[in-house]
């Protein structure tokens, strides 16, 4: 009986004391959570209670040479659900998918994923669905504003701007360039998470975090893009043609003032375009510039003392044989001079220029204009071009290439080799984006034309060059279409065959049509170049390139404020007058004061002076007047050039 008695109190105080030492680890255990700091515990309490979504927010705006707003962020509400508190009927799960555009069922997959507690619904939909969709009072459906991208001007300048993705990315074009000024850090949503990690969104729990972007101010002008857009459009709609582009060009600076390609596209409806309508052709399109090519081989030709303006080569009436290959030109000339192989495009002529040059020479003038590399622009998917020099070029390639066929450019290439004619023989680096720039308007990067630029022509072929560009413009000549109204014009067609892949030939349908040219000669302000690929109906640059040169020239010039050669000769006769009034005044006031002299005088200025005050004279010489006598009757006058003065 005491056995049993004392066994029970061992047992007993055993069990007392387990629940004492039990009782004590939990105080400690207590103390330590709730008194003591532990770093572990509070991180895992934190990532416990709180989760981040990201949503999109406000980029950068884009803008125009004189602050047009080009491309611009927007709120646009977006709708997302939290499967685990969806509260929804029969009726309003028919309703919201009437609303949204989308079946029952992708309602129902999303009601039913309740692994992941937050779903999209539908992103950035327009305030009347949003509106529609606050009436159903759905409970577990959460309604926040994100950002979206908005392009006022829809397809003007549409390729060279680009667009952005869903998640706020720039994609293509200058968005996806300067994706890094443009873009901020996404907006966050910070939602509480219950003890098994589920997330509870509720409204008043959003909180919102985000950078400021930069802006982007461009070289592009808009009412320059959208002449330049209007008359592609309308020759690419009247010829039937598969493509198009074109481009305006600053040929002192290198900015680009207009960029465009045919077909356009519009960034506020992605869904309605092919990839292929997002190609900014001028920069990411190569191909066989044709006839356009001879004005760069023949100007280095001059530079090189290979050809002189006196010089006559034998065209052929019109073709040039090589074994099986034949040459032809459809303008027939038996003897031409360089100005007269320019004019009237001759490919025959251009063909025996490019074989006295030979093959080494002819690539050295090719790689002088930049054709081998890429410009550089600031612009993504640049083309570099293409020049086969990996083997020993046959007499018919090296023929064939000086007229531009057999080697592959982009049309910014072009514009930059042709600048380098017009701005007095500098190579330039092309350019669309002039500075990046807060909202306060604290400049973070400008772009400054180089001031180390390459003179590659020297100014005697410079002089010879616009000349001969100038006849082509002229009434007998291939571009006489592409003559200004009021300004001398200087410019070039091209007419290149396209290769067949298929056929392994160059096609007897299919061409690339194309003008370039400046104006006005004297003091060129813009560089224009304009291609077509396969036109239907019109096969020559002349007929289809040169008249939209044409239009978006003279509309641009004028729109400058680009005084014509006529109001610039009227202007300087009217200066040359008001200087010989003045002149005229002052040899009046020194022959009453017996000071009469006709120093520094023109031969017509002191035809006129003597004669208004019935003196004789007599002049040796040519120029202006150097040194004078006067023995009492007759004035013995010397004129010398004005520089020898």
């Amino acid at each position: 009986m005491r056995k049993t008695q004392s066994q029970k109190k061992y047992r007993l105080s055993v069990i007392v004391s387990l629940f004492m030492i039990m009782f004590v680890c939990l105080s400690v255990r207590s103390i330590q959570l709730q008194v003591l700091s532990d770093p572990r515990v509070h991180d895992l309490q934190k990532r416990q209670e709180f989760r981040n979504v990201k949503f999109t927010s406000p980029r950068g705006m884009i803008f125009d040479r004189f602050g047009r707003a080009l491309s611009v962020s927007i709120e646009t509400p977006s709708i997302f659900l939290d499967p685990s508190m969806i509260q929804i009927s029969s009726l309003q799960k028919r309703e919201l998918s009437k609303i949204l555009g989308i079946s029952t069922k992708i309602i129902d997959s999303k009601i039913k994923n309740t692994d992941r507690k937050f779903a999209w619904l539908a992103r950035k939909i327009s305030p009347q669905k949003e509106k529609k969709i606050r009436e159903l009072e759905i409970g577990g459906l959460h309604i926040i504003s994100e950002w979206d991208r908005m392009y006022p001007d829809r397809e003007i300048l549409a390729q060279t701007l680009g667009f952005v993705g869903t998640d706020g990315d720039g994609l293509e074009g200058l968005e996806r360039q300067y994706d890094q000024f443009l873009k901020t850090q996404a907006l966050l949503v910070r939602s509480k998470r219950d003890a098994k990690g589920r997330s509870i969104f509720s409204g008043h729990q959003l909180q919102f975090e985000a950078e400021k972007a930069l802006h982007l101010d461009l070289t592009i002008d808009s009412t320059i893009q959208y002449l330049l857009e209007r008359e592609l459009q309308k020759a690419s709609t009247k010829h039937h043609v598969e493509s198009g582009m074109g481009l305006v060009m600053n040929p002192y600076t290198g900015e680009l003032l207009a960029m465009a390609s045919y077909p356009s596209a519009n960034p506020n409806r992605l869904s309605d375009f092919s990839p292929a309508d997002w190609k900014n052709r001028p920069i990411q399109t190569s191909f066989e510039p044709g006839s356009i090519f001879k004005v760069f081989v023949m100007a280095g030709a001059l530079e090189q003392n290979a050809v002189s303006p006196g010089d006559l080569f034998h065209c052929e009436e019109g073709s040039l044989r090589f074994g099986s290959k034949v040459i032809r030109n459809p303008i027939e000339k038996s003897w031409l001079d360089p100005k007269g192989i320019l004019k009237y495009s001759n490919n025959v002529g251009m063909a025996r220029i490019g074989l006295d040059l030979g093959q080494e020479r002819l690539i050295s003038i090719i790689e002088s204009f930049g054709f081998t590399q890429a410009t550089a622009i600031d612009f993504p998917g640049e083309q570099s071009g293409y020049l086969d020099t990996s083997h020993r070029w046959v007499p018919t390639k090296i023929a064939n290439i000086s007229f531009g066929q057999g080697i592959a450019v982009t049309l910014i290439q072009v514009a930059r080799a042709l600048s380098a004619i017009a701005n007095g023989g500098y190579l330039v680096r092309p350019y669309v984006v002039s500075s990046a720039r807060t909202s306060t308007g604290k400049e973070i990067f400008s772009h400054h034309p180089s001031l180390k630029k390459r003179k590659i022509l020297s100014d005697s072929t410079l002089a010879l060059m616009k000349k001969w560009m100038e006849a082509v413009t002229e009434k007998d000549g291939t571009g006489h279409h592409g003559k200004l109204e009021g300004y001398r014009t200087a410019g070039k067609t091209g007419t290149a065959q396209i290769y067949d892949q298929t056929l392994g030939e160059y096609s007897s349908t299919k061409v690339v049509s194309s003008f370039i040219g400046f104006a006005p000669v004297t003091k060129p302000e813009l560089v224009t170049v304009i291609t077509f690929y396969s036109p239907r109906d019109s096969e020559y640059g002349g007929t289809i390139a040169a008249p939209v040169f044409k239009k978006v020239m003279e509309s641009s010039l004028s729109y400058l404020g680009v005084p014509d050669d006529q109001e610039k000769e009227s202007k300087m006769e009217r200066m040359q007058l008001a200087l010989s009034s003045l002149k005229e005044k002052q040899i009046e006031e020194d022959r009453q004061g017996e000071r009469l002299s006709f120093q520094g005088l023109s031969a017509r200025e002191v035809i006129r002076v003597a004669k208004a005050h019935d003196l004789e004279f007599t002049m040796t010489g040519r120029g202006y007047v150097r040194e004078e006598v006067f023995d009492g009757k007759v004035w013995q006058l010397y004129l010398s050039p004005k520089e020898h003065l």
